[in-house]
């Protein structure tokens, strides 16, 4: 009896010597998704900056807020400037669809407009297709889809003929106005605002939450946009019927598969 006595004490001892040895098992760990800033483009526009996207050559960038005064910029891959449009378009999202090298623009409104800008004019493609007139859209080149995000729900569109394709929901999304519909989009990730300007929340294409970003530097609400493997944000000019500077900034997310 006391032989089995002493083994069970030697167990007990044993154990307590391997927790103070080894410790207590860590909790898994969130991988760190790190925003690193890649580029940085001064834009002059009326307004506010808008949207940015990339055709594979160049960049270009809307502004909004008057119809008036609504002009495209073209930059570089360096960001220096090349020329402005003038299309008379309040833009919400402009973005750049490799499936037929066009360019398009969803308005403050709910039409998508596809821009010519040999004659600077534009066609309406499609007509009250979308839900919320300040909106600003992602679209996924993958599957030729835009989507909208509006106070929680993500709906998808095929672009060729606006046919609604899918509708979901997300979670601890900024229900701030200008941060609670807008939103960008990759191949793989869907990008939402979180609970400050500078947190942005990713998701995988059917709305499954993945991981948070911090940002360096607040962004303006309506500018969330993605571009040349890029999560872009801008500091809006915030002016009027005088040109005012703006600034693009577009970070690599390092950590993010």
């Amino acid at each position: 009896m006391k032989q089995v006595v002493k083994i069970f004490l030697l167990l007990i001892l044993g154990t307590l010597l391997m927790r103070a040895t080894c410790g207590k098992p860590k909790p898994t760990e969130e991988i760190m998704i790190k925003a690193k800033e890649k580029i940085k483009i001064t834009d002059k526009v009326y307004y506010h900056n808008m949207s940015i996207t990339f055709d594979g050559d160049n960049y270009y960038t809307i502004n909004g807020g008057n119809t008036d005064y609504s002009i495209i910029n073209k930059y570089d891959t360096k960001g220096k400037f090349i020329t402005s449009y003038d299309l008379s378009l309040d833009g919400r999202t402009i973005f750049y669809n490799p499936a037929d090298y066009e360019i398009y623009v969803k308005i403050c409104g709910t039409d998508l407009c596809k821009v010519n800008f040999v004659d600077e004019t534009y066609d309406t493609e499609l007509s009250e297709v979308f839900t919320n007139e300040q909106s600003s859209v992602g679209i996924s080149p993958v599957n030729n889809t835009i989507c909208e995000f509006n106070d929680g729900a993500v709906t998808k569109f095929d672009i060729t003929d606006g046919e609604e394709i899918d509708t979901y929901y997300l979670d601890n999304y900024s229900t701030e106005e200008r941060f609670n519909c807008s939103m960008a989009a990759s191949n793989e990730h869907m990008f939402v605002w979180g609970n400050s300007p500078k947190q942005v929340l990713i998701y995988d294409l059917d709305g499954n939450y993945i991981n948070t970003v911090s940002l360096p530097r607040a962004g303006f609400g309506y500018s969330l946009s993605y571009c040349n493997g890029m999560l872009w944000i801008a500091q809006d000019a915030d002016s009027k019927e005088n040109l005012g500077k703006g600034s693009w900034y577009g970070y690599e997310l390092q950590g993010l598969e």
